[in-house]
């Protein structure tokens, strides 16, 4: 499965955002950090890996770019889903900072 791609803009600031996802985005997901990208991976169960949400925070004059990039952990997973993984990350920073701009 390719990966699941998404970018939205957002009136909060890139360090604001950047500060929220590297907190786990008000979700059980584990978060790290490098410049302006965070990884956030979904937690393992007994019919999944799980996910990996990588998500990338543009400062813009006027708010913030969000580019949204997931894929399973491990490619043979039939059941991860990486799209609902995405757009919970992606509601959680809109309940945050405000409904999201999609730009894609």
């Amino acid at each position: 499965m390719a990966p699941v791609r998404m970018a939205a803009r957002c009136s909060a600031t890139a360090a604001d955002v950047l500060a929220f996802l590297e907190g786990g985005a008000g979700l059980s997901y584990r978060a790290r950090r490098a410049g302006n990208t965070v990884t956030l991976r979904t937690g393992v169960s007994a019919f999944s890996w799980g996910e990996t949400v990588e998500v990338s925070v543009v400062g813009q004059p006027s708010g913030c770019e969000i580019l949204f990039r997931s894929v399973r952990v491990h490619p043979l997973n039939p059941t991860a889903n990486p799209k609902a993984a995405t757009v919970r990350v992606a509601q959680s920073i809109g309940d945050r900072f405000g409904a999201l701009q999609p730009t894609e």
